[in-house]
């Protein structure tokens, strides 16, 4: 079967990265096409491409960024829903897009029992056609990069890697204050923020808060070596505002790393607080927890074992496959 991929592939996003797995996926058993809704260049250049590809099938990442594209196609589509689609305030245009692609959608994927309950909540089409398929993990590749030799810190230092986006929803800067004063007490403390700038308007105001609190910022780096900082860190710290099911976070988890997450929706679905991670409201409250800690290790291991039990690439991999091709078989 010929099936096209959609979504926003801007680098540095979760759309990206989960897209390109699904795609993989599917490469095994039929022919992919993944497609980038932001370079496309419109509905007409979409459905050229759809035409000449011969495209039977499409998934679509996410309900604003993808979801128009695939109901304006005329294929049957699959949704997959994301994080700011469920969670972020939308205009109202934004919203009737996002419903109208729901109730097109043959079928719409949630990451977890939380996201389905949210999208039942946001679109009465939603229930009865919602799946849940747990987003997988992939941390092969790391590289050698030195996140420590990067910033300057010593073996000794502890590592705070905010991995994330400069953007409003990712909200980076959120702990800036709180950790300057921390450091001021505790030199030995180092924070960085890794992630490309994807908000021009919201970067400046970001990026001077968190020099003005002497937290490092690397910009955005290529996959592997994002990896290894995940890897190498002390700790990595989720500071969304909201979040669907975080990748990083994931990451982080399979990687072995002691997580730290604000509180919310998504992250409080992913995370038991204190047995495999952290989950904070304030930066004061993260400041307290984080300088107090010392069952990191025991929450890493058990995260870890979560990651392997839940987040398997196969199983992933399956639940995709399936979708596809059980929608073949009906349409046959």
């Amino acid at each position: 079967m010929n099936v096209l991929v959609l979504a926003c592939l801007t680098d540095g996003t979760g759309n990206a990265v989960t897209a390109r797995r699904i795609a993989t996926h599917l490469e095994g058993q039929h022919r992919v096409t993944l497609v980038d809704t932001c370079e496309i260049g419109g509905l007409a250049a979409l459905r050229a491409l759809a035409a000449r590809e011969g495209v039977e099938r499409v998934v679509a990442v996410h309900a604003l960024l993808a979801g128009p594209f695939a109901r304006r196609l005329g294929l049957p589509y699959v949704l997959v829903l994301g994080g700011t689609d469920l969670y972020e305030p939308a205009h109202e245009l934004h919203r009737r897009e996002m419903a109208d692609a729901v109730a097109g959608a043959e079928t719409v994927v949630a990451f977890g029992d939380a996201n389905a309950a949210r999208a039942g909540a946001l679109w009465p089409s939603a229930p009865g056609k919602t799946v849940v398929i747990p987003q997988a993990v992939d941390v092969s590749g790391a590289s050698d990069f030195d996140v420590r030799a990067t910033i300057g810190a010593s073996s000794t230092d502890r590592v705070f890697v905010v991995a994330a986006g400069i953007r409003a929803v990712k909200d980076p800067a959120f702990l800036a204050e709180a950790f300057a004063a921390w450091r001021a007490q505790d030199p030995a403390v180092r924070m960085v923020v890794i992630g490309p700038v994807l908000d021009e308007g919201f970067a400046p105001a970001c990026l001077a808060r968190l020099a003005a609190a002497g937290v490092d910022y690397l910009g955005g780096l290529p996959r592997p070596d994002l990896l290894a900082a995940l890897r190498d860190a002390d700790a990595v710290v989720n500071t969304s505002v909201s979040e669907g099911m975080c990748g990083v976070l994931l990451e982080a988890m399979a990687l072995g790393t002691p997580v730290f997450a604000r509180a919310n929706a998504g992250n409080a679905a992913l995370l038991e607080d204190g047995v495999d991670g952290v989950l904070f409201e304030t930066p004061e409250a993260f400041v307290a927890a984080a300088s107090a800690d010392v069952d990191g290790p025991v929450r890493a291991r058990r995260a870890a074992a979560v990651i392997a039990r839940d987040h398997g690439p196969a199983r992933e991999r399956a639940g995709y496959l399936d979708l596809v091709t059980s929608r073949r078989s009906r349409a046959a």
